[in-house]
């Protein structure tokens, strides 16, 4: 793994990886734009915090400024059972969505004092993550639009859930790019919520 620090309020963090099979994200948070390259398999979590000039990640789960490390791995085991390739857990309908585990993997990032607001943003928006989640149980890279699937605006924010055909995304704060030299389409499931100047980010590629 190579890591440079550029700035104070810029870090860049490069893990090894083939480099046809390169992902990049950027945040737009600090000062200077803040990078991190992984692979496009990898879980990121990412918090956007305007106010603070900040910009935190936290790659395949592990604990950032967040909920203890065992509720994230219970987390993910309630999307992923037993280690499966795919994602299970919405079969059954709306009711079936596992609000506690989307708001706790929104937040393996930070900060961990919103989880119960996240728990609850998330309440509110079940139909429009589920039907999202619909979507990519069943894509394949070439079913997919790359449009948004569903969003719902609440007070002081918005709920927005969308598959990525190959995990690209962005709007003003934050960019997920995959290589050009990339010759593999990856459906990614992008879970983003806006409050004020906070953004959580969830990518969660199939």
């Amino acid at each position: 793994m190579n890591t440079c620090f550029s700035a104070a309020t810029s870090l860049c963090l490069l893990f090894a990886a083939n480099a046809t099979m390169a992902k990049v994200y950027e945040c737009e948070a600090t000062d200077e734009d803040t990078r991190l390259g992984v692979s496009p398999r990898s879980i990121v979590n990412i918090v956007d915090d305007e106010d603070k000039k900040l910009c935190t990640f936290s790659v395949n789960n592990y604990k950032a400024d967040s909920p203890p490390q065992e509720e994230l791995d219970a987390a993910l085991e309630r999307l992923f059972p037993n280690n499966a390739d795919t994602f299970v857990g919405i079969s059954q309908g709306v009711d079936s969505v596992p609000i506690d585990a989307f708001a706790a993997l929104l937040v393996a990032a930070g900060p961990d004092s919103v989880i119960d607001e996240m728990e609850k943003i998330l309440l509110e928006s079940r139909e429009a993550l589920s039907s999202c989640l619909e979507t990519y149980r069943t894509s394949t890279s070439s079913s997919l639009s790359g449009e948004p699937s569903a969003s719902k605006a609440f007070d002081n924010g918005e709920f927005n859930c969308f598959v990525s055909m190959n995990g690209a995304f962005e709007n003003d704060r934050v960019l997920s790019i995959v290589s050009e030299d990339s010759d593999q389409a990856i459906p990614t499931l992008i879970v983003w919520v806006q409050r004020g100047n906070l953004g959580n980010y969830l990518f969660l590629p199939k």
